[in-house]
């Protein structure tokens, strides 16, 4: 199971390609946050977002993860970006749209 989007794929392999020490990548060169992954932090609890508009559901969502990271990255704006997939101009937007700045 993949916790993230294909450009966190792509990331993380490059990320480990860069960091080798030897000819063969391994499980000790795959990010922290991915080898540590466990598929219970990836459910959502859908029970609340039931009565909200799909809209209001995904924003809500999306907001919660964005704090996550912050909070993982020490408030690090690039290094969030670069977690989530996304620019910085568009991580900007949303910390934004949600007022988390």
């Amino acid at each position: 199971s993949w916790p993230g989007n294909i450009r966190e794929l792509k990331n993380a392999v490059e990320n480990a390609f860069n960091n080798v020490s030897s000819n063969l990548i391994t499980i000790d060169d795959i990010p922290d946050r991915i080898r540590n992954y466990s598929e219970k932090e990836a459910k959502v609890n859908v029970s609340h977002t039931k009565m909200l508009p799909l809209k209001d559901a995904v924003e809500s969502y999306e907001k919660t993860i964005i704090m996550n990271e912050l909070h993982e990255t020490n408030g690090k704006i690039a290094e969030t970006a670069r977690r989530l997939g996304l620019s910085k101009q568009s991580l900007k937007y949303k910390l934004d749209k949600y007022q988390l700045r």
